[in-house]
């Protein structure tokens, strides 16, 4: 997954909203490994494993533009 992935499927260019959260792209990526994901719905759920809490954001994206 790389930024571009983010700003088709999520429509964020620097900053994830999470709930109450505010994540940057960058350490979305980077930091919690979701940049050795490939961008498909599925691949980002199992990586978060419902640990890291990022599910309901990973439904919101629009994935029927890039699958």
């Amino acid at each position: 997954m790389t930024r571009d992935d983010i700003r088709r499927i999520f429509q964020c260019d620097d900053i994830i909203s999470v709930g109450i959260a505010m994540v940057p792209v960058d350490y979305f990526l980077d930091t919690l490994g979701f940049s050795l994901v490939e961008p498909t719905k599925e691949a980002m759920l199992t990586h978060d494993g419902g640990k890291m809490g990022y599910a309901q954001f990973i439904e919101s994206g629009n994935w029927e533009v890039v699958e």
